[in-house]
């Protein structure tokens, strides 16, 4: 239902991308966003807008203008007085140039917005950011939610100025039909000139998750079906293959043929980055809500050769060792900054909630550094937000055994992910006070590496 306090949404929207009013009342844009194109020369763009539609909604982005294709996102509340509906309005496969500032306006032929600046980055090296679970309004408090996302957001693009896109593991709202979330979420103003690449969460299960983003090379077959909006998508950046999927649907088979068909579709990648919301390592409230995803996920995790893991929904920081058939990899990599263990072998997955496999000795901290290594290393991330953390549930011969790092912290933090040509590095840092905490760096030999152009 459409409030009757929409002009002052508008009001706020544009106060918080530095809109002046008198433009933006001429065009009513707001929740404006980016997602990555197919790659690093293309970008998608949605808004949201008031106005009614005329046919000649556009982007313009440097001397080339590119039409709309727009629908309604949430119908008039016809008992309101002054309600109206709400469009949702996208531009999809916009070309830009890599390392290249642009300026974009969007408007209905007639009126537009004032310019919003973007720079685009190298993507041979090149940052990323990744946050978990925003889940605005989850708190109870929907204000005080959106502060701390957006002091995330604010605080880690300040940190690496030239990032290139972030990345979020779902759950951007609590409730998936609440536009009032969605505006507190959007109260992020660098998401309209910082691309946005989101996972669906369990929380997204609405069309206003597909009204907000415009992701590319979604599937129609994959990750999907008629109750969750979404479906498992991919894009390229550089050397990198990002593949997102709807961890909503549990048929893995239709998850393993996209990765299949994905990979298959870019044999040039150099790095594979697995994106999904339910992590299938965590040890939190969800600890025993993914075995099946877990023992299902793994295998095909493992035969696709996937490098990194990203993912959430149990709010709180872990990182695995190397993981290749539900085990530590032992051999096929070297690594420094801590002494390796020798463990005995163990039942890769079991029910744990009623079964302790083995008793081992505590978590290792700091700095890694793997070399050439086998398997595959998985990463939650907590709250980005703080709106909600989950008490830790330490598990021996499980916490103890499969992570080399992890912590609850109750304050938000976030993922910094650097990759040039022959090493990912993913770093976590706390939002207060910008200490990192944990740093996990993969290195692929000279040997191996290929140039990218």
């Amino acid at each position: 239902m459409i409030r009757k306090h929409m002009l002052f949404r508008l009001l706020l929207a544009c106060l918080a991308l530095g809109i002046p009013v008198m433009a933006s009342a001429d065009y009513a844009a707001y929740d404006i966003t980016m997602q990555p194109g197919s790659s690093e020369v293309e970008l998608n763009f949605t808004w949201l807008t008031t106005s009614e539609l005329t046919g000649n909604e556009e982007l313009l982005i440097g001397t080339d203008s590119y039409i709309a294709t727009c629908s309604v996102a949430e119908e008039a509340d016809t008992e309101g007085e002054e309600s109206t509906d709400i469009f949702s309005c996208q531009v999809s496969s916009v070309a830009v140039e890599k390392s290249t500032s642009y300026s974009y306006r969007i408007g209905d032929g007639v009126d537009y917005t004032d310019a919003v600046s973007v720079e685009t980055q190298d993507a041979q090296n090149y940052n990323f950011i990744f946050v978990g679970d925003p889940q605005i309004g989850s708190s109870g408090e929907t204000e005080d939610d959106a502060k701390g996302w957006a002091t995330t957001v604010t605080t880690a693009l300040t940190a690496f100025p030239d990032t290139s896109f972030i990345m979020s593991a779902g759950d951007q709202v609590n409730t998936a039909n609440s536009s009032s979330e969605y505006d507190g979420f959007f109260t992020a103003a660098e998401l309209a000139t910082t691309p946005f690449a989101p996972a669906i969460g369990n929380h997204d299960e609405d069309d206003l998750y597909s009204s907000h983003f415009n992701i590319p090379n979604v599937s129609a077959d994959y990750g999907t079906s008629e109750q969750y909006s979404g479906g498992d998508y991919w894009f390229s950046y550089g050397d990198t293959l990002f593949m997102v999927l709807n961890t909503n649907i549990d048929d893995n088979s239709t998850h393993e043929t996209f990765i299949e068909e994905t990979i298959a579709a870019n044999p040039d990648a150099r790095w594979k980055v697995l994106v999904y919301h339910h992590s299938i390592f965590s040890s939190a409230s969800h600890v025993a809500d993914v075995n099946g995803t877990r023992t299902a996920l793994y295998p095909i995790i493992d035969e696709n050769d996937i490098d990194v893991v990203l993912s959430g929904h149990d709010h709180f920081y872990a990182r695995t060792y190397q993981l290749s058939g539900g085990e530590i990899v032992e051999d096929g990599a070297s690594y420094s900054s801590f002494d390796r263990r020798t463990q005995s072998d163990i039942t890769a997955y079991v029910d744990l909630v009623d079964e302790a496999v083995v008793e081992v000795d505590s978590k290792t901290v700091g700095r890694t550094v793997v070399v050439d290594p086998e398997g595959t290393v998985y990463f939650t991330a907590n709250s980005a937000s703080g709106s909600k953390y989950y008490d830790f549930n330490e598990i021996d011969g499980y916490t103890n055994y499969y992570f080399a790092m992890y912590e609850q912290l109750k304050t938000p933090t976030y993922l910094n992910i650097d990759v040039d040509n022959y090493s990912l590095t993913v770093s976590a840092y706390r939002t207060d006070t910008g200490e990192q905490l944990d740093s996990y760096t993969i290195v692929k030999s000279r040997e191996g590496r290929h140039s990218y152009e």
